[in-house]
């Protein structure tokens, strides 16, 4: 969770980093590259495993292509392809625990949007953003922060989760600009490397074909 990371500036406060007037690019980019990796790699699988499951219960997806399905699924969503060549007789999918026991699996790509989005609120209330980036924003010990998230997290399951967002933090619907606003300074350094370098960007969509066998 978004809240849960330590932000540089936050390490260098309690006294887990040595103090610095300002943080390095490199530093920066490596530091974000990390939670990305965490974070945003997340999302398209988080999306996918639910929209796998749901379109066994829609019908959308036949019981003998199973294995074909989730392959390609996995192709579209993450651009990734198996190892080797699989069959029917593979059910890659059941190897995730949430798929075979018919546990919701769209709760975690909520989450990693909505822990940025009320991370974002939180430095606005302590008015740590927008006046510096937001991956550097610190409300620790900030009681207007503190007690903006107490209220949000007290309401617990009491009434729908869109009117405790807009109660607390003023926005009852997800909103994924804090993930893009997190990362920007990735983006933009990613943008650069790519210019540089020019590395193609994207994959093959019927790449996974040679990899899946149909009964």
């Amino acid at each position: 969770m978004a809240l849960s990371v330590s932000t540089p500036k936050h390490m260098m406060k309690i006294g887990l980093a040595e103090n610095q007037t300002s943080l390095s690019k490199k530093s920066t980019i490596n530091y974000l590259m990390k939670v990305g990796l965490d974070k945003i790699a997340l999302l398209p699988y988080g999306f996918m495993i639910d929209a796998y499951r749901w379109k066994i219960f829609d019908g959308s997806i036949n019981r003998k292509d199973l294995e074909y399905e989730w392959v390609k699924m996995r192709s579209e969503y993450q651009g990734v392809v198996p190892p080797v060549v699989r069959d029917e007789q593979d059910f890659d999918a059941g190897s995730k625990y949430h798929v075979p026991s018919n546990t919701p699996y769209i709760r975690y790509f909520v989450s990693h949007i909505l822990q940025f989005q009320i991370y974002k609120a939180l430095c606005v209330t302590a008015k740590e953003y927008p006046a510096q980036p937001l991956h550097e924003c610190d409300f620790y010990q900030n009681k207007d922060a503190g007690a903006q998230l107490k209220k949000l997290l007290q309401a617990g399951s009491s009434k729908n989760w869109e009117l405790i967002l807009e109660d607390t933090i003023g926005q009852g619907k997800m909103d994924a600009t804090a993930v893009l606003e997190y990362f920007a300074p990735l983006h933009e350094y990613l943008q650069e490397y790519r210019a540089e370098i020019n590395y193609p960007i994207g994959w093959s969509n019927d790449a996974f074909e040679a990899l899946v066998k149909r009964a």
